[in-house]
This record gives structure tokens, C-alpha cells and sequence, in this order.
């Protein structure tokens, strides 16, 4: 599932959201089209790969 525009942000240039890999639960708020690429890229080719990947985002956004 995604879900675009999650920020309020009025400047549409940059694609935001959040992503969620709905059989595993893994989630992540993307800030750009490349994020939500990435995500998907890994989510299809290493389930245990996008775990972390996901893991270290969440603690990048925790700590803003």
C-alpha cells in the first residue's frame, strides 16, 4: 500500500509518503521518489535486507 502526500507539505516537486509491505507490516515514510523505489526494489528481491533498511530510516526520522 502507499499512501502519497503524508508530510501537509504544499510543494508538490518532491514525491512523500509512506509505504507498507502489507503481508509483512514493514513500513517506511519516504521523502522522494528514489526512497519509495529503493523500498520497493528490495521488498521484491530481499525481505530481510528492506527489514533493515526500514529499521535504519525509522531511527534517521526518530531522531529529527
Amino acid at each position: 500500500m502507499v499512501r502519497l502526500g503524508m508530510d501537509g507539505s504544499e510543494d508538490r516537486a518532491e514525491l512523500s509518503g509512506r509505504v507498507e509491505e502489507v503481508d509483512t507490516g514493514r513500513t517506511l515514510k519516504f521523502r522522494s521518489e528514489k526512497e519509495l523505489i529503493e523500498f520497493l526494489r528490495r521488498a521484491s528481491s530481499d525481505p530481510v535486507e528492506t527489514q533493515n533498511v526500514v529499521a535504519e530510516r525509522e531511527k534517521e526520522t526518530t531522531n529529527r
